[in-house]
């Protein structure tokens, strides 16, 4: 089957792929794409609770890049005008819809198909692509996945490797930042997550206008390029709120980048009850609040991670007592966050001040 790719530089050239296609009118999906992702604030937390149709919560884990994956760019170079058609090979539920196959759109939605009213997931709000897109020789950045699990409990595993970004090949010249990610769609609970693996990323602002958005999106119409909601996870990476989106203003979304083994899961609620848009589990406190030369925590945690306010790792370390001690004295005086992790990787994020 003929596919056009549209380069940058607008000149077209065609491949014989199965599986991607091009977008009606790229440039304005593209746009679109960009834009649905910095939109404002709509409606109260109380809409979140009781119409966002899942429950998000974080965690920590070591990101383990795929081996032995189906390579879905078949070593060829890829862009955000690409689609690409991944087979579950098991029924799944996005929204309202059953799937047993998934679109991954212009790099950056999650979607059941391209035509029609669509409800999926968005997220980055940014056009990656190939880190030797358009110029060759050969592709570096596989679009890839691999299913695992016996039937009934099946995960498939879609991975964006070493993908660079548009902005810093338009913009600076040079293909030097790269991200990983992988997007896990869990046949047992019908859960999606997303893991972040490690990243370089030296434009922030550039590539994501000042906010990085992730999230459901609902009712998503494919040839109006409208929607009918967002709702994106906003602020802190580490403890992150949410938002409830319907126009393309002011950015929202994380205001840096999630660390390496950052993971948000997105669960489908089994009820009518409205609960807390981003689940708060408590797994213990921590004292005294401010700090001096020690912290202790007491915990059923198992592990703890301390980082600074930009996401940057300090310390880490397993909790062996029910009141575990952490000396202070290296810490530059400062705010700090400590993540608490317990056996089933839930975890907790706690806020403290050292003197």
């Amino acid at each position: 089957m003929k596919n056009k790719f549209r380069m940058r530089g607008g000149f077209v050239f065609v491949l014989r792929i199965t599986g991607m296609k091009q977008f009606k009118n790229n440039t304005m999906k593209s746009i679109f794409c960009i834009a649905a992702m910095t939109a404002t604030l709509l409606t109260s937390q109380g809409d979140v609770k009781a119409q966002m149709p899942y429950n998000v919560t974080t965690a920590n884990e070591t990101y383990v890049p795929l081996t032995n994956a189906t390579v879905l760019n078949s070593n060829l170079l890829w862009s955000d005008t690409c689609n690409f058609t991944i087979p579950l090979g098991f029924n799944f539920r996005i929204g309202d819809n059953t799937i047993n196959s998934l679109v991954f759109s212009q790099s950056n939605l999650i979607l059941p198909a391209l035509s029609g009213t669509q409800s999926g997931f968005a997220m980055l709000g940014t056009s990656l692509q190939d880190r030797n897109f358009p110029d060759g020789p050969s592709a570096v950045s596989p679009v890839q996945y691999t299913v695992t699990g016996a039937a009934g409990n099946r995960v498939l595993k879609l991975e964006l490797k070493n993908a660079g970004f548009n902005n810093e090949k338009e913009m600076f010249g040079t293909t030097n930042d790269f991200v990983n990610i992988q997007i896990w769609f869990q046949e047992q609970n019908n859960s999606i997550a997303f893991h972040f693996g490690p990243s370089t990323i030296t434009h922030f602002n550039d590539y994501f206008n000042e906010k990085m958005p992730l999230g459901f999106i609902k009712g998503l119409n494919m040839e109006m390029f409208t929607f009918q909601k967002f709702y994106c996870l906003k602020g802190n990476p580490m403890a992150p709120g949410m938002d409830s989106l319907n126009n393309l203003n002011t950015p929202s979304g994380f205001d840096t980048y999630p660390v390496s083994g950052t993971l948000y899961r997105f669960i489908p609620k089994t009820g009518t009850t409205a609960v807390r848009d981003v689940n708060k589990i408590k797994l213990g406190k921590i004292y005294p609040i401010p700090a001096n030369d020690v912290l202790y925590i007491e915990s059923a945690a198992t592990d703890y991670t301390i980082s600074n306010l930009t996401g940057h790792q300090i310390m880490s370390g397993t909790i062996r007592n029910v009141r575990e001690q952490i000396s202070l004295q290296s810490f530059s005086p400062g705010m700090y966050m400590i993540t608490l992790r317990n056996n089933k990787n839930e975890t907790e994020v706690q806020k403290f001040v050292k003197q």
